[in-house]
């Protein structure tokens, strides 16, 4: 046996042949053909198998576009001294495979997904993953399509440049799709700031929740949406979020105006 250290000096998840030769005749060598540059992540946690196809994906040449989906980072807490962000992924389910069980009675959609957040050296600074494998009645598929996949993901960065990758596996339909972009972390602030404003899905009930991260408030979470069109007419509302974050050095309270334009035309003011 012959063990292999790699003197990795930039974590950028590509993938790095190994071949190995031997000047030994009748001699037969076993090897993997090579590594994905993975740095050691919160938790010690490494490579989980069902990210490997993601992880081919982003490194493609040419970017596969099979699922349609979209992800971005959303700015939260900023006091410091990293900002808080929460990572959005939101698939249509429409376009995913559902394939009938073998008692025909059910259909199961199965996919994965992988968000990687590089530094402007190209280093993997955070790696989020999840596997799903969903069953539903299959008289009910029809009504499960017309909802989306939604995964959140909470994490701290220093000020900088980032690219936020993204990839979405559905393995029924042996279909990937990615989606890269920019993001820039502002510098830590003690003055009143706020949040990005979050277009609200939905929001689910929750008892005891002991997770804390921005989407969560008093016995429920925020599942937000990315999809910036949105049903209008009577009886439709526009839900969003946002938080507040008062200047600890003054006690005066906040007063928040939120004002509303359609197509340039102002609509009105509300205060909270």
């Amino acid at each position: 046996e012959a063990s292999y250290v790699p003197h990795i000096t930039v974590y950028d998840g590509k993938f790095r042949k190994i071949s190995v030769r031997v000047d030994r005749p009748n001699v037969a060598v076993h090897t993997r053909s090579g590594y994905f540059a993975l740095p050691r992540l919160k938790g010690g946690q490494q490579l989980y198998s069902y990210e490997m196809p993601l992880l081919g994906a982003l490194n493609a040449a040419v970017a596969p576009q099979d699922v349609t989906f979209q992800a971005a980072a959303e700015r939260f807490d900023d006091r410091g001294p990293k900002i808080e962000y929460m990572v959005t992924l939101e698939a249509p389910l429409k376009g995913m495979t559902f394939t009938p069980e073998p008692d025909q009675k059910d259909s199961a959609v199965d996919a994965a997904l992988l968000v990687l957040l590089k530094n402007s050296s190209g280093e993997i600074v955070e790696k989020f993953s999840k596997d799903f494998a969903v069953q539903v009645a299959t008289d009910k598929v029809d009504a499960y399509k017309a909802g989306h996949l939604v995964q959140t993901f909470r994490t701290e960065l220093p000020p900088g440049a980032y690219t936020l990758e993204a990839a979405i596996m559905d393995r029924n339909g042996n279909k990937i799709g990615m989606n890269k972009s920019s993001l820039v972390v502002p510098e830590p602030s003690k003055k009143l700031s706020m949040s990005d404003v979050v277009v609200v899905r939905r929001t689910d009930a929750l008892k005891n929740n002991q997770i804390l991260d921005a989407f969560y408030f008093p016995g429920g979470k925020v599942v937000p949406t990315l999809t910036k069109t949105l049903k209008g007419g009577p009886g439709n509302i526009l839900p969003f979020y946002f938080a507040v974050y008062p200047d600890r050095a003054t006690k005066d309270a906040v007063k928040l105006t939120m004002s509303f334009y359609k197509e340039g035309q102002y609509l009105g003011a509300a205060e909270a």
